[in-house]
Protein backbone atom coordinates (compact mmCIF):
# COMPACT_ATOMS: atom_id res chain seq x y z
CA UNK A 1 0.00 0.00 0.00
CA UNK A 2 1.52 3.57 -1.18
CA UNK A 3 -0.52 6.67 0.45
CA UNK A 4 -3.40 4.34 0.72
CA UNK A 5 -3.20 2.77 -2.87
CA UNK A 6 -2.68 -0.58 -2.84
CA UNK A 7 -1.06 -2.91 -5.45
CA UNK A 8 -0.81 -6.56 -6.02
CA UNK A 9 2.42 -8.36 -6.70
CA UNK A 10 2.85 -12.46 -8.06
CA UNK A 11 5.23 -14.77 -7.90
CA UNK A 12 6.45 -16.25 -11.11
CA UNK A 13 8.14 -19.14 -10.36
CA UNK A 14 12.04 -19.69 -12.21
CA UNK A 15 11.81 -21.98 -15.97
CA UNK A 16 13.30 -22.20 -19.77
CA UNK A 17 11.95 -20.71 -22.37
CA UNK A 18 12.11 -19.78 -25.96
CA UNK A 19 12.27 -16.28 -26.18
CA UNK A 20 11.34 -14.15 -29.16
CA UNK A 21 9.92 -15.02 -32.39
CA UNK A 22 10.86 -17.89 -34.62
CA UNK A 23 11.92 -17.60 -38.28
CA UNK A 24 8.60 -18.57 -39.85
CA UNK A 25 6.63 -16.00 -37.89
CA UNK A 26 5.66 -13.40 -40.54
CA UNK A 27 4.23 -10.96 -38.33
CA UNK A 28 6.78 -10.73 -35.91
CA UNK A 29 9.29 -7.82 -36.34
CA UNK A 30 13.06 -9.12 -37.27
CA UNK A 31 14.18 -7.31 -33.63
CA UNK A 32 12.69 -10.35 -32.28
CA UNK A 33 14.01 -12.80 -34.23
CA UNK A 34 15.82 -15.42 -33.97
CA UNK A 35 13.71 -17.17 -30.73
CA UNK A 36 16.23 -18.50 -28.38
CA UNK A 37 16.47 -20.20 -25.55
CA UNK A 38 16.38 -18.63 -21.73
CA UNK A 39 16.87 -19.88 -18.51
CA UNK A 40 15.00 -17.67 -15.81
CA UNK A 41 17.00 -19.28 -12.37
CA UNK A 42 15.58 -17.55 -9.82
CA UNK A 43 11.58 -16.71 -9.19
CA UNK A 44 10.54 -13.28 -9.05
CA UNK A 45 7.87 -10.60 -8.31
CA UNK A 46 5.96 -8.96 -10.87
CA UNK A 47 3.13 -6.56 -10.82
CA UNK A 48 -0.19 -8.08 -11.32
CA UNK A 49 -1.27 -5.25 -13.57
CA UNK A 50 0.10 -2.76 -15.51
CA UNK A 51 0.55 0.58 -14.15
CA UNK A 52 -2.94 2.12 -12.68
CA UNK A 53 -3.25 5.88 -13.04
CA UNK A 54 -4.25 6.28 -9.22
CA UNK A 55 -1.08 4.34 -8.05
CA UNK A 56 1.22 6.65 -10.56
CA UNK A 57 -0.72 9.52 -8.96
CA UNK A 58 -0.21 8.34 -5.22
CA UNK A 59 3.72 7.74 -5.96
CA UNK A 60 4.50 10.78 -8.34
CA UNK A 61 1.64 13.12 -7.32
CA UNK A 62 1.03 14.16 -10.93
CA UNK A 63 -2.34 13.08 -13.10
CA UNK A 64 -2.13 11.55 -16.59
CA UNK A 65 -3.72 15.33 -18.11
CA UNK A 66 -0.17 16.86 -16.01
CA UNK A 67 2.01 14.36 -17.67
CA UNK A 68 -0.24 14.67 -21.27
CA UNK A 69 0.71 18.32 -20.90
CA UNK A 70 4.25 17.72 -21.25
CA UNK A 71 3.43 17.18 -25.07
CA UNK A 72 4.65 13.71 -25.90
CA UNK A 73 1.37 13.67 -28.39
CA UNK A 74 -0.78 10.95 -26.68
CA UNK A 75 -4.04 12.47 -25.32
CA UNK A 76 -7.14 11.36 -24.38
CA UNK A 77 -6.63 7.61 -24.50
CA UNK A 78 -8.32 7.23 -21.10
CA UNK A 79 -8.98 8.63 -17.49
CA UNK A 80 -10.02 7.22 -14.25
CA UNK A 81 -8.31 5.39 -11.20
CA UNK A 82 -8.44 2.10 -13.06
CA UNK A 83 -7.27 2.84 -16.35
CA UNK A 84 -3.43 2.53 -17.41
CA UNK A 85 -1.06 5.47 -16.55
CA UNK A 86 -0.10 6.67 -19.85
CA UNK A 87 2.24 8.32 -22.09
CA UNK A 88 5.42 7.44 -20.38
CA UNK A 89 8.95 7.05 -21.51
CA UNK A 90 11.54 4.87 -20.19
CA UNK A 91 12.95 7.45 -17.80
CA UNK A 92 9.56 8.36 -16.49
CA UNK A 93 9.26 4.62 -15.85
CA UNK A 94 12.66 4.57 -13.93
CA UNK A 95 11.61 7.41 -12.08
CA UNK A 96 8.44 5.86 -10.30
CA UNK A 97 10.24 2.87 -9.21
CA UNK A 98 12.98 4.86 -7.87
CA UNK A 99 10.32 6.92 -6.00
CA UNK A 100 8.43 3.92 -4.85
CA UNK A 101 11.53 2.80 -3.53
CA UNK A 102 11.88 5.67 -1.08
CA UNK A 103 8.11 5.60 -0.25
CA UNK A 104 8.20 1.89 0.81
CA UNK A 105 11.97 1.25 1.86
CA UNK A 106 11.26 -1.44 -0.23
CA UNK A 107 12.98 -2.40 -3.65
CA UNK A 108 11.39 -2.45 -6.98
CA UNK A 109 12.89 -2.54 -9.96
CA UNK A 110 11.35 -3.38 -13.78
CA UNK A 111 11.80 -6.43 -15.33
CA UNK A 112 14.50 -7.27 -17.34
CA UNK A 113 13.09 -7.87 -20.92
CA UNK A 114 13.54 -11.59 -20.70
CA UNK A 115 11.41 -11.94 -17.30
CA UNK A 116 8.51 -9.58 -18.71
CA UNK A 117 8.35 -11.72 -21.72
CA UNK A 118 8.57 -14.99 -19.91
CA UNK A 119 5.94 -13.59 -17.38
CA UNK A 120 3.99 -12.34 -20.48
CA UNK A 121 3.75 -15.93 -21.71
CA UNK A 122 2.57 -17.10 -18.53
CA UNK A 123 4.72 -20.37 -17.84
CA UNK A 124 3.45 -21.63 -21.26
CA UNK A 125 6.89 -22.20 -22.85
CA UNK A 126 5.50 -22.91 -26.50
CA UNK A 127 3.07 -19.94 -26.28
CA UNK A 128 3.38 -17.43 -29.16
CA UNK A 129 4.36 -14.18 -28.49
CA UNK A 130 2.28 -12.17 -27.40
CA UNK A 131 -0.03 -11.60 -30.38
CA UNK A 132 -0.94 -15.07 -31.07
CA UNK A 133 -2.59 -16.57 -28.80
CA UNK A 134 -5.94 -16.30 -26.92
CA UNK A 135 -4.92 -13.02 -24.56
CA UNK A 136 -4.17 -11.03 -28.33
CA UNK A 137 -7.94 -11.53 -29.48
CA UNK A 138 -9.62 -9.37 -27.45
CA UNK A 139 -6.78 -6.54 -27.52
CA UNK A 140 -7.17 -4.71 -31.18
CA UNK A 141 -6.69 -1.33 -30.54
CA UNK A 142 -5.62 -1.12 -26.67
CA UNK A 143 -1.77 -1.55 -26.80
CA UNK A 144 1.09 0.38 -27.57
CA UNK A 145 -0.05 3.45 -26.02
CA UNK A 146 3.50 3.94 -24.44
CA UNK A 147 5.89 2.97 -27.06
CA UNK A 148 7.47 6.52 -28.56
CA UNK A 149 7.38 5.46 -31.91
CA UNK A 150 3.81 5.33 -31.58
CA UNK A 151 2.68 8.50 -29.96
CA UNK A 152 0.62 10.51 -32.52
CA UNK A 153 -0.35 7.73 -34.59
CA UNK A 154 -2.56 6.56 -31.01
CA UNK A 155 -4.48 9.44 -29.75
CA UNK A 156 -8.57 10.47 -28.97
CA UNK A 157 -8.61 11.25 -33.10
CA UNK A 158 -7.85 7.88 -34.24
CA UNK A 159 -10.83 6.10 -31.70
CA UNK A 160 -8.58 4.04 -30.36
CA UNK A 161 -7.69 4.34 -26.29
CA UNK A 162 -7.22 2.11 -23.46
CA UNK A 163 -9.64 -0.03 -21.16
CA UNK A 164 -10.09 -0.40 -17.35
CA UNK A 165 -6.46 -2.07 -16.24
CA UNK A 166 -7.81 -5.95 -15.84
CA UNK A 167 -10.45 -6.05 -18.56
CA UNK A 168 -8.24 -8.79 -20.76
CA UNK A 169 -7.89 -12.28 -19.80
CA UNK A 170 -5.16 -12.71 -17.18
CA UNK A 171 -2.77 -15.50 -17.90
CA UNK A 172 -1.82 -19.04 -15.94
CA UNK A 173 0.56 -16.52 -14.34
CA UNK A 174 -2.73 -14.51 -12.80
CA UNK A 175 -1.25 -11.20 -14.92
CA UNK A 176 -3.53 -9.16 -16.29
CA UNK A 177 -2.88 -6.80 -19.56
CA UNK A 178 0.33 -7.88 -20.49
CA UNK A 179 -0.62 -8.06 -24.35
CA UNK A 180 -2.90 -5.54 -24.54
CA UNK A 181 -3.60 -1.63 -23.40
CA UNK A 182 -0.48 -0.18 -23.58
CA UNK A 183 3.33 -1.33 -23.84
CA UNK A 184 5.36 -1.77 -21.21
CA UNK A 185 9.20 -1.05 -20.64
CA UNK A 186 11.31 -3.16 -18.99
CA UNK A 187 14.83 -2.42 -17.71
CA UNK A 188 16.85 -4.03 -20.42
CA UNK A 189 15.12 -2.41 -23.45
CA UNK A 190 16.55 -1.97 -26.23
CA UNK A 191 14.81 1.15 -27.30
CA UNK A 192 14.89 3.83 -24.08
CA UNK A 193 14.35 6.35 -26.03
Amino acid sequence: VVNGVSFNMRRVRAGTFMMGAPEEDLEAKENAKPAHQVTITRDYLIAETILRQELWRAVMGTTVQEEEEKGTGITGLGYGDNYPMYPLSYYDCQHFVDSLNKLTGLTFRMPTEAEWEYAARGGRPTAMYPWGDKYARTTDGCFLANFKPYRGAYHSDTGIATVPVGKFEPNDFGLMDMAGNVAEWTMSSYSAK
